[in-house]
């Protein structure tokens, strides 16, 4: 007799409301935002050769063609991808892209999800608290670049310390009517006191990662860990998506990385990656783009098949999201 086939029972999957999660229109409204974003800020674009951000090497090749323009470039030494845009020398590239940031069409879903995504923290807290200490009450967290402080909130809500670090004005306010304490920047924290910094799709937006690395270690306790979410440019998301996979997002995300990237970014900031593992929304995101290009609706049909099939990309290492422990 064969045995029948139980993924269920071997495998665990995170079971996530596609449409409650993302927003109705998700991949339009992003799609608007990244031609918004090219057209506006096209000037940003570098004509000349540029080195790697991370390990400043000068070799590079073309990864991925975004426009005709717009290029995510990749370095031949240390594998990290970047785009074709010199983030570094132009001093005001911050304040000129973030300028409108809360009023982006992606940022006003991530409001309107908001008590969704509140909920969804409880998987986030499994992660990154109950899994790594023992006694989560005794614990301090930063929470780097905390947007609206829905993380705080929950913990909160445990009885754990947290505090934010975010400079975007709109979220602060935010932060400010929700009486959760924060700073604008790393350097105002209190050195050596913290057992744990958690960076929600942050990484990607930095320029100088290694530098922001080591100011946030040096806030950490002796084995302090940074525990971090960021896009797997190697993901199966990317392979179907191409062009025009949602984590592009044009002069936004300045670096993706790969294994060997993080593994060279962990030695020049002295920590140790204690674990890299997957965990990603590729398939969401990929019938996302595929109802926005078919005009049908896939997510009541697909939605079980959905989940299910990707907790099998996350463990394969192709999920379109790492989520990475360095530890002090």
């Amino acid at each position: 007799m064969k045995e029948k086939f139980k993924i269920s029972s071997e495998i665990s999957y995170f079971n996530i409301d596609a449409l409650k999660f993302r927003g109705k229109g998700f991949f339009n409204k992003i799609d608007k935002d990244k031609k918004n974003y090219l057209k506006k800020f096209s000037f940003l674009i570098s004509k000349k050769k540029l080195n790697c951000p991370l390990c400043k090497n000068n070799k590079n090749q073309i990864f991925l063609r975004i426009t005709s323009k717009y290029e995510i470039l990749e370095c031949k030494k240390c594998t990290l991808k970047f785009p074709n845009v010199d983030f570094v020398s132009n001093k005001k590239y911050s304040n000129i892209v973030y300028d409108k940031y809360s009023h982006l069409n992606h940022r006003k879903n991530i409001v309107k999800t908001s008590n969704y995504r509140l909920k969804m923290m409880q998987e986030r807290y499994d992660y990154c608290i109950k899994n790594n200490f023992k006694n989560p009450k005794s614990i301090k967290v930063i929470d780097y670049g905390c947007g609206n402080g829905l993380f705080i909130d929950f913990l909160k809500k445990k009885g754990i310390s947290g505090v934010g670090i975010e400079v975007d004005e709109a979220s602060t306010q935010k932060l400010i009517n929700k009486r959760i304490k924060f700073f604008k920047d790393i350097e105002s924290a209190k050195s050596n006191s913290y057992d744990l910094c958690v960076m929600f799709d942050v990484l990607e937006h930095l320029t100088n990662p290694i530098k922001d690395l080591i100011k946030i270690s040096k806030k950490l306790k002796k084995n302090g860990k940074i525990i971090i979410y960021t896009p797997n440019i190697h993901s199966l998301a990317f392979e179907l998506m191409g062009p025009n996979q949602n984590q592009v997002y044009p002069f936004q995300h300045t670096l993706f990385f790969t294994k060997k990237s993080l593994n060279f970014l962990a030695k020049k900031t002295k920590l140790k990656i204690k674990n890299n593992e997957t965990f990603g929304l590729d398939l969401m995101d990929y019938f996302f783009m595929r109802e926005h290009f078919d005009k049908r609706k896939y997510f009541q049909i697909f939605k079980n098949f959905i989940n299910k099939t990707q907790s099998l990309v996350d463990i394969s290492g192709y999920g379109n999201h790492f989520r990475i422990i360095f530890q002090k």
